[in-house]
């Protein structure tokens, strides 16, 4: 290749061409890919607002329920009449630990004082949040939820519905 000013030029445009469109037709390659999986999902409060929560997020094709969560195991008629065949735990570490890598994301509803453990302990799992408000009771916890799903590359969602 010469060093000619109109070579050079017409050589950038050519591959920075070829890099964008590499760059633009990626994105279909990931979607591919995750269209055909489901996101296979655990519940921690499956009662009142759970269930709310669970039965608006299971009606959609790609969720497949792996786990609910409730400490009164009495609650658990409602989600398992919906979704059969899930099975229950009473503590949420417990489910964490055993499903692993087994789920992909963790709906968080129960009593307010319980989100920020909850979903911390679901960040640190690696598993990607959705979470009712109260999110948090302090700011430091707000803080520290923020740069647990930042380290663990997570996505995270707060529920406030009629606000």
């Amino acid at each position: 290749m010469t060093n000619h000013p109109v070579m050079q030029r017409r050589a950038f445009l050519k591959n920075s061409s070829l890099a964008l469109s590499a760059i633009a037709v990626a994105p279909a390659f990931v979607r591919a890919n995750t269209l055909d999986k489901q996101l296979h999902v655990a519940c921690v409060g499956v009662n009142g607002m759970g269930w709310a929560d669970l039965s608006n997020i299971g009606s959609h094709s790609a969720v497949k329920f792996v786990g609910f969560c409730d400490i009164d195991a009495s609650r658990f008629d409602k989600a398992d009449a919906a979704f059969p065949g899930v099975r229950h735990w009473a503590d949420y570490r417990e489910l964490l630990a055993d499903l692993a890598g087994g789920v992909d994301a963790v709906i968080v509803s129960t009593p307010d004082h319980m989100h920020a453990p909850v979903a911390m302990a679901a960040m640190r799992a690696g598993k990607h949040v959705y979470c009712q408000k109260p999110l948090t009771h302090t700011v430091w916890e707000a803080r520290q939820l923020r740069t647990q799903a930042e380290k663990s590359g997570v996505t995270t969602q707060m529920g406030k519905q009629i606000h």
